[in-house]
């Protein structure tokens, strides 16, 4: 596959694929080259990475803390309120 001609969709899927399994090299020249070409896709690679990383920190600090019930009747609230 050309560089110029990769979408953003498949853009987006080398993007995942990087952080769940890793990429090829081409496939890793491929990204870098569209991400310098399209900056939504870079900012969305950016954010996307960020996400991963509160979520993995926040499963592993998961075992040690609970909601306390003022936290518990809040998210109550807030659930009830919604249509």
């Amino acid at each position: 596959m050309s560089m110029d001609k990769l979408s953003c969709r498949k853009a987006t899927f080398l993007s995942v694929k990087k952080s769940e399994e890793g990429l090829s090299l081409s496939e890793n020249i491929m990204l870098s080259y569209h991400n310098k070409l399209c900056k939504v896709c870079k900012f969305w690679d950016e954010q996307s990475r960020l996400i991963d990383y509160f979520l993995k920190n926040n499963i592993e600090d998961r075992s040690s803390r609970s909601l306390t019930p003022d936290e518990k009747e809040h998210i109550k609230s807030k659930v009830m309120k919604s249509p």
